[in-house]
C-alpha cells in the first residue's frame, strides 16, 4: 500500500524537528558543562593569587610564600656626644685637649731671688755642727721661697745633699721684711764622715717654682772656718728657725 505524498512529507518534518530538538539539547548540556568547569576553575587559587591574598592580609614583617622577601634595612643610629646630646661627633667630643702651660694655674707671687731678697749664714750653739741660712725679702711685694737652697762649700767637689724629709706642706711665702730659714748640718756628729775638709765660704743658689737655678750664685763668708765632711746636708726652706734646726 503506497503512502500518500502528504503523509510522507509530515513524517520528514517530524523527523527534522526531532533532530533539531536533540541537537539543541546536546548544545545545552555542553554549555552547562563549560559553565560548571568555568565556575569550578574560578575557585582554585593560583600561587600568584595566594601571594596577593597573603600580602593583603598579613603584617609587613611576616614572610609571604611565593613573594619576594622585603629588602633588609640598616637601623639608623643617631650619634650622641659625651654629654648625651645628639649630633655629629667631633674630635673635641671624644678626646681630651692636650695639656699646655695655659692649663696650669701659675702663682702670681714671684720666687725669692737675688733681685728681691738677701742671704745670710750664721753659726748656732745647738745643735752641734750646724749653720743657719736665712733669706729675707728686701722687696716691696711678697716672694715665695721655693724648695731648698743649692749649697756648695768651697773645695767641695759636689753640692750639699738635701734632706728630703724636711719638705714643708706648703711653699713659704715672705711678705716684705719677712725671712725663711734652712738648717745646714756640716758634718757627722760622731766623726764617722769621710772626705773632711775645712771651708771658709759657702756658695748659695736659690731656685724658682720648677726647681731651676736662679739668676746667679751668692758667695757667703762663713763666721769662722768650718769642718765639713760627706755627711753634710741642707733642709728645705722653713717658716721659722726652730723648724729649720730641728733636723
Amino acid at each position: 500500500m503506497e503512502m500518500s505524498f502528504s503523509t510522507a512529507r509530515r513524517r520528514v518534518a517530524v523527523a527534522a524537528a526531532a533532530t533539531t530538538l536533540a541537537l539543541a539539547a546536546t548544545a545545552c548540556e555542553g554549555s552547562s558543562d563549560d559553565a560548571a568547569k568555568s565556575v569550578s576553575s574560578s575557585n582554585v587559587a593560583t600561587p600568584a593569587a595566594a601571594s596577593l591574598s597573603a600580602a593583603d592580609t598579613t603584617s609587613p614583617t611576616q614572610a609571604v610564600a611565593g613573594a619576594m622577601p622585603p629588602p633588609s634595612r640598616t637601623p639608623e643610629v643617631v650619634p650622641t656626644s659625651q654629654d648625651g646630646s645628639t649630633g655629629s661627633p667631633s674630635p673635641k667630643d671624644t678626646s681630651a685637649a692636650p695639656a699646655t702651660t695655659k692649663n696650669v694655674k701659675q702663682s702670681s707671687v714671684p720666687p725669692c731671688s737675688e733681685a728681691n731678697s738677701e742671704l745670710a749664714v750664721d753659726q748656732v750653739d745647738r745643735p752641734v755642727n750646724h749653720l743657719l741660712l736665712t733669706v729675707t725679702n728686701t722687696g716691696t711685694t711678697p716672694c715665695d721661697a721655693y724648695h731648698a737652697p743649692l749649697l756648695r762649700f768651697e773645695q767641695a767637689e759636689e753640692a750639699v745633699q738635701i734632706l728630703t724629709g724636711s719638705q714643708p706642706q706648703a711653699v713659704v711665702t715672705l711678705v716684705p721684711g719677712a725671712s725663711a730659714y734652712a738648717g745646714i748640718n756640716t758634718s757627722s756628729a760622731d766623726g764617722a764622715g769621710t772626705g773632711a775638709f775645712t771651708a771658709g765660704e759657702l756658695r748659695v743658689t736659690v731656685v724658682d717654682r720648677i726647681g731651676s737655678a736662679g739668676a746667679g750664685t751668692t758667695t757667703l763668708r762663713l763666721p769662722r772656718p768650718t769642718y765639713v765632711d760627706d755627711a753634710a746636708f741642707s733642709t728645705y726652706w722653713q717658716g721659722s728657725s726652730d723648724d729649720a734646726l730641728a733636723w
